[in-house]
C-alpha cells in the first residue's frame, strides 16, 4: 500500500522500491519507474524548425560555451552582428563580414566565396570552424549533443549530424522579412511608398549608374537585388606585401598538406583575399566575391566581404569607381545624385525585419 501512496516519481523513490521489493513483480516496477524518470528528463520530439531554432541559439555548441549561431547572426540586428568581421569562440577574430540571414533561402550560393550551394551543406561549417564555434571535429559535436537530454528524442543516434544540418537549414528558411517601400512602389504602383529622392535614386540605380547590372531587380517580391554571381570591386588587399602569385602558392601548399579551405579562409586574412578562387581554383575568380542582397541594406553596415566600407555613402562611391573601371571611362555623379541613390537604398528597408510569429530570441 505504501507504493500506491507515493504520487511523485523521483530518483529517491526508485531505490526504496528496489530495496523493499525483491520479487519479480518488484523488479518490473523498478524498470517502469526508471523509464518514466528518463522520459521526464528528455523533451518530446520537436518539429524540425523548432529544433533548428533552439540549436541556432544554443551557446553550448561551441568550444568556449559562449558562442552560438545567433552570436554572429543576431535576431535584433537583421541576423547579422554589426561588426567589421565576426568574432568567434574565445574572441577569435575572423576574416569575413557576417551577412544577414533574412531571406537566405533564396540564395543559390552561400558564403562570400560561394563554396556551398545549399543551407544543408553549410549548416555545420561554422560549428566545426576553429575561428567560429571552435569545435575540432564531428565526433566532438556528436558527443556534446548526446550529453544534452532535451535533444535526445529529436536526434536519432547515429544520425545526429544529418538531423542538425536539416534542422538548422529548416529554421533559416523561415527567416523571411516583410515588404519594403520600394516593393510597394514598383510592384503595387504606390507612388507614396517612397520619397521623390528615392525615386530619382532608383532611376540612376537602374540607368546611368549601372548598379542594376549586378543588383538585379525581380518583378515580384521579395526583390533581392543580387545576380547571385561573383565580382571584384577592387577592395585594397590586406595581404602583408604578398603578391597574388605567392598567395596562390601558399594556398595550394596548405591544401596539399590537408588544410581545408574554409579553415584557411577563416583563420588567414591574406588567403581570404583570394575570394571565389578558393572554391573553384579558377584564376579568373581571384578576388571575386558574391554579390550581396541589398534588402535592408541600410541596417547592415559595415559592407563588403571584409567589412571595410562603413557607410552607404562610401559604398556608393566605391560602386561608382567600380563602374568606371569596368566600362573603361569614369562615371561622374553629382553629390546630390549619390545622395538620391543612398535614399533609394534606404527604401529597401522592410517594415518588418523579424519573421512573423517567431519567438526567435527565446531558448
Amino acid at each position: 500500500m505504501k507504493v500506491h501512496q507515493k504520487t511523485e516519481m523521483n530518483l529517491s523513490f526508485i531505490p526504496r522500491i528496489a530495496f523493499r521489493f525483491k520479487t519479480a513483480t518488484g523488479a518490473v516496477l523498478v524498470l517502469v519507474g526508471i523509464a518514466i524518470a528518463c522520459a521526464a528528463a528528455a523533451e518530446p520530439t520537436m518539429p524540425l524548425e523548432e529544433l533548428g531554432r533552439r540549436l541556432f541559439l544554443d551557446v553550448r555548441l561551441s568550444a568556449d560555451g559562449k558562442t552560438a549561431c545567433a552570436s554572429c547572426h543576431q535576431p535584433s540586428r537583421t541576423f547579422q552582428d554589426g561588426r567589421q568581421v565576426s568574432v568567434g569562440a574565445f574572441a577569435r577574430r575572423g576574416t569575413r563580414n557576417a551577412p544577414s540571414l533574412l531571406n537566405v533561402a533564396s540564395q543559390t550560393v552561400l558564403f562570400w566565396d560561394g563554396r556551398r550551394s545549399s543551407l544543408e551543406e553549410q549548416a555545420l561549417d561554422p560549428i566545426l570552424n576553429v575561428a567560429e564555434h571552435g569545435l575540432t571535429s564531428e565526433a566532438v559535436l556528436v558527443k556534446m549533443l548526446r550529453g544534452m537530454p532535451e535533444y535526445q528524442n529529436s536526434l536519432e543516434k547515429g544520425s545526429e549530424l544529418k538531423t542538425v544540418s536539416a534542422a538548422l537549414s529548416a529554421f533559416q528558411k523561415t527567416l523571411v522579412d516583410g515588404r519594403n517601400g520600394f516593393e510597394n512602389y514598383l510592384i503595387d504602383g504606390d507612388s507614396t511608398a517612397i520619397s521623390d529622392s528615392a525615386k530619382r535614386g532608383w532611376v540612376l540605380f537602374a540607368g546611368r549608374a549601372g548598379c542594376i547590372e549586378c543588383h538585379r531587380v525581380e518583378s515580384r517580391a521579395p526583390i533581392s537585388l543580387t545576380d547571385q554571381a561573383f565580382h571584384s570591386v577592387f577592395i585594397p588587399r590586406q595581404a602583408r606585401g604578398l603578391s597574388t602569385t605567392r598567395l596562390v602558392e601558399i594556398f595550394h601548399k596548405l591544401s596539399s598538406e590537408g588544410a581545408s579551405y574554409d579553415q584557411m579562409v577563416a583563420e588567414t586574412p591574406d588567403l581570404a583575399t583570394l575570394g571565389r578562387y578558393v572554391a573553384t581554383r579558377d584564376p579568373k575568380d581571384i578576388g571575386r566575391f558574391r554579390t550581396p542582397s541589398l534588402r535592408n541594406v541600410a541596417l547592415t553596415a559595415p559592407y563588403m566581404h571584409d567589412g571595410s566600407v562603413s557607410s552607404l555613402a562610401e559604398a556608393v562611391d566605391l560602386e561608382v569607381y567600380y563602374r568606371g573601371r569596368v566600362s573603361g571611362k569614369p562615371l561622374i555623379l553629382l553629390d546630390s545624385e549619390k545622395t538620391d541613390i543612398v535614399e533609394f537604398l534606404r527604401s529597401l528597408t522592410a517594415a518588418r525585419q523579424m519573421p512573423a510569429s517567431k519567438r526567435i530570441g527565446q531558448q
